[in-house]
């Protein structure tokens, strides 16, 4: 399995978000996108499913082109799970996982006894079984988390996307659903690709980062290649001190201030305007 984007060009209404962009991603990989925001990297994930309309390049999955898919038949093998997800009414946790077995499901047949066996090992895996007649809405943050997860790998893809998995939780629960995506791919082999805004998670739990600047990919390479002073001050204008994770075996950093000259100016004159 592998998946190429070759020099994808992206634009809405004129406005380009992508230009150039080309990543590789091997079976197994653990990739994170990071960047700053507004920069393409939410984009990026969707051209993978074919969401997107392409001003040029493409896309391939084990070297077919993923605008020759099927919807379904992509499904099967890509799951991806957006930022914002869908608020169903009073959905019990077994039910939202059930709909990952849909793209298997034949025209106007049934969950049978197999997919009930997923459904079920699914809801294990991500350790929401306990919840399964639970209402989503009744969930904590993490468990919804965990239920969404649940859902996308009871279709059983080989790729899991994930557009910022960790936004609105807490620490602890970050760590938590952070933790299951590594274990998901330890144990099922599944390769994962997701977008990260906090640096020290992506260092920590990737094998690869791609940092995007300017429209394209500015750097790529393992945590260690990536969160260093020249990338960071490049792509996000700030520094920082730099370490090493020895549990974890990757580096993080603590951030000091920002580099970006032009927003402390324009930061300075709306003070100036406001008090005076």
């Amino acid at each position: 399995m592998s998946l190429r984007l070759n020099n994808l060009k992206i634009s809405y209404e004129k406005y380009n978000v992508i230009d150039d962009v080309s990543i590789k991603i091997n079976k197994g990989d653990i990739v994170s996108i990071i960047g700053r925001n507004g920069c393409g990297k939410s984009t990026v994930l969707k051209t993978i499913i074919n969401l997107l309309e392409l001003d040029s390049g493409f896309v391939e999955f084990d070297k077919t082109d993923v605008r020759k898919y099927k919807r379904k038949d992509l499904a099967k093998k890509i799951a991806f799970l957006s930022q914002q997800k869908l608020s169903y009414p009073d959905l019990t946790v077994e039910t939202l996982v059930s709909y990952g077995r849909y793209p298997h499901l034949k025209f106007g047949k049934f969950l049978n006894s197999n997919d009930k066996k997923i459904i079920d090992e699914s809801l294990k895996k991500t350790g929401v079984y306990h919840l399964k007649d639970k209402s989503i809405k009744k969930l904590s943050g993490g468990e919804r988390q965990r239920a969404w997860i649940a859902m996308a790998i009871c279709q059983e893809p080989e790729i899991l996307i994930l557009d910022e998995p960790t936004t609105y939780l807490d620490v602890a629960y970050q760590i938590e659903v952070l933790d299951l995506i590594k274990e998901l791919n330890e144990t099922l082999g599944m390769t994962i690709v997701m977008v990260l805004h906090d640096i020290n998670l992506a260092s920590r739990y990737s094998k690869t980062i791609y940092a995007i600047k300017d429209k394209k990919v500015f750097a790529c390479g393992t945590p260690n290649m990536i969160v260093c002073p020249r990338v960071l001050e490049e792509v996000f204008t700030i520094n920082g001190d730099f370490y090493v994770d020895e549990e974890n075996k990757c580096p993080f950093f603590i951030p000091k201030k920002s580099k970006n000259k032009k927003e402390e100016i324009k930061w300075k004159k709306y003070l100036y305007f406001l008090f005076y």
